[in-house]
């Protein structure tokens, strides 16, 4: 963390954010590979799966620590906020969505037939796992296809639950049930962010939060195969809201109870421990490095060139990308190795393993020039003409002047699950 100078007020920059995305946006890519070709059955890879499921649930809590670190550090209107957050994460999903449609029927033609049933199945080489689940996907859009092209395109894919809509969440681009997950946060951080920096709306907002979860866990919001439903999420988010507001002790007077109400829940349910303390070694890392600690060193190379090496920033700036194009691009491969009936098992894990890597890479790469960076800047630009012309609502509720915030905030966090 550096804090620098800004129109007379500190303004804290968080390192190695962007490194940390990378690797867990690749974690993920691997965790489907292996998990859609059958290799970690046939290979006992079973293992990369919690490694996937872990590197989402520090996504989720990333996300809530960048977007309050967002509006701690810029003052914008809501309309104005919202509006960059779209341009930011809607251009490159549309595409990404777009693609995963058109690939989602290949997989139905080429791995259930025509009939849309898996006996019938022309699979010569891949144990492509839960057919069941894809006949169901095959009826359930048969059925209701309009409906799930709606609300994909809104990106409230994730809100519906599956005894509604049968896989609502995962249709289509099988990573997005994340992004609507992401899209919901938007549209509420600034109203929990503000609470959250209050004494009793900060612990009315802790009360909320367990409550939300627990009628989320007992299925009470409906049935959902994935926590697509922001309720199911609300203790990651916390989390990350929590460890930004502490930095720079933002919260108001009375916000530890809220703290202790959360904990004491948390100990008592005690989910994805694993990624929690991950997300506690890297935070608590990123702390020491910026010299908190005068434990350096060794300890201070490593961190380096884990999450803020040139290497680690190349592969997180486009993470997001990354995140979303990997799927589409996984079921081509796998649908060439079909058509080309030329592999033995190994042989076809292995062409689609190296294909989807380096055709991710490479798409990724130019996804983020040509398609996110424009987002991005586009977004900024609203934001200086607003300012420009003396919108009076361009600081309404704002205590300080608007002002830059650091590159990395311009980066959300994608929320990613492996397919369960």
């Amino acid at each position: 963390m550096n804090p620098a100078g800004g129109g007379g007020a500190r303004m804290f920059r968080f390192r190695g954010l962007d490194g940390l995305r990378g690797w867990l946006a690749w974690m993920v890519v691997i965790d489907h590979i292996t998990l859609f070709t059958g290799a970690q059955t046939s290979y006992g890879l079973g293992r990369l799966n919690d490694m996937g499921s872990g590197a989402v649930t520090v996504f989720i809590i990333l996300s809530g620590f960048v977007i309050t670190h967002l509006l701690i550090e810029k003052h914008e209107p809501y309309r104005l906020y919202i509006a960059r957050r779209f341009l930011r994460i809607y251009p490159i999903y549309f595409l990404a969505f777009a693609a995963g449609v058109f690939t989602t029927f290949l997989m139905y033609r080429f791995f259930l037939g025509a009939d849309g049933i898996a006996a019938h199945a022309t699979q010569h080489v891949f144990q492509v796992p839960n057919l069941d689940h894809r006949e169901m996907d095959f009826k359930a859009t048969g059925a209701h296809l309009y409906e799930y092209l709606l609300l994909h395109l809104v990106m409230l894919h994730g809100v519906v639950p599956n005894n509604v809509l049968f896989d609502s969440p995962s249709m289509f681009l099988k990573s997005a049930w994340s992004l609507s997950l992401e899209w919901q946060f938007y549209l509420v951080a600034p109203l929990v962010v503000w609470a959250a920096r209050r004494r009793w709306a900060s612990i009315a907002l802790a009360l909320a939060c367990v409550v939300l979860y627990k009628l989320s866990i007992e299925q009470r919001f409906g049935e959902f195969f994935l926590p697509s439903f922001l309720p199911a999420a609300g203790p990651y988010f916390a989390i990350g809201i929590l460890c930004r507001l502490a930095v720079t002790r933002a919260w108001g007077a009375g916000s530890w109870v809220a703290v202790l109400i959360l904990a004491a829940y948390w100990l008592r349910v005690r989910p994805a421990g694993e990624a929690v303390v991950l997300w506690g070694v890297f935070f608590g890392a990123s702390l020491v490095r910026a010299g908190r600690s005068r434990a350096r060193g060794a300890f201070e190379r490593l961190f380096a060139a884990l999450f803020d090496s040139r290497l680690a920033k190349h592969l997180g700036n486009p993470s997001y990308s990354t995140y979303l194009l990997h799927m589409p691009v996984l079921q081509a491969a796998m649908v060439l190795c079909v058509r080309m009936s030329a592999f033995t098992p190994g042989q076809a894990i292995a062409f689609t393993a190296a294909s989807t890597i380096a055709l991710t890479y490479l798409l990724s790469q130019a996804a983020y020039r040509w398609i996110e960076l424009p987002g991005i800047r586009l977004g900024k630009r609203l934001g200086a003409r607003l300012s420009a012309t003396g919108d009076p609502g361009s600081n309404r509720g704002a205590a300080e002047p608007v002002r830059p915030a650091p590159a990395s905030d311009d980066t959300p966090a994608p929320v990613r699950v492996p397919e369960a």
